[in-house]
């Protein structure tokens, strides 16, 4: 048994690329639950893919979390737009809503001990050391390292985002 945690997936069901380009096409102000979010992002081919590499490498229990780029959401409002940013005609604020975060955490500060860095991905090894498993080798992250949309080192520009979009049905 093991997981894999990602990003939102750009353009699946429910995503805000959909409700955004609706709100376009219909003239009206993109919705944005506020300016400063940021969130992870994997497109639907990679989620894939980074699922059926994990099966292979499962040894029991570990939690796996791609390498992923961050965007800011209001750079994706501005890429669905055609815009190079947005200003206050573009938009309005609707407000976080219950359970939302402003920023996405992919690794808690308190896993950070247990996880190990590869190439292209982390490892979250299990807290119950009883689980019969190899451990993971490679390098540990500090005490207290935590991986958050905000403070990740790769992001999706707006004519990154434009390209992605230019894909979606």
């Amino acid at each position: 048994v093991g997981a894999v945690r990602y990003g939102n997936v750009f353009g699946s069901r429910g995503s805000v690329v959909h409700l955004f380009r609706e709100a376009a096409k219909a003239g009206q102000p993109l919705p944005i639950t506020d300016t400063r979010m940021t969130r992870f992002s994997i497109t639907p081919s990679v989620a894939i893919r980074f699922v059926l590499q994990c099966l292979d490498l499962l040894r029991g229990g570990e939690v796996f979390v791609p390498h992923l780029p961050s965007m800011r959401v209001m750079d994706l409002g501005a890429a669905v737009l055609g815009q190079d940013s947005l200003d206050g005609t573009h938009y309005r604020i609707i407000g976080i809503r219950p359970g939302e975060k402003i920023h996405e955490a992919m690794i808690a500060p308190e896993e950070a001990t247990r996880t190990v860095e590869r190439e292209t991905f982390y490892v979250v090894e299990p807290p119950d050391l009883s689980w019969p498993r190899l451990p993971w080798t490679g390098p540990r992250l500090p005490e207290g390292w935590g991986l958050t949309s905000d403070r990740n080192r790769e992001w999706l520009t707006v004519p990154d985002l434009v390209k992605q979009i230019a894909r979606l049905p």
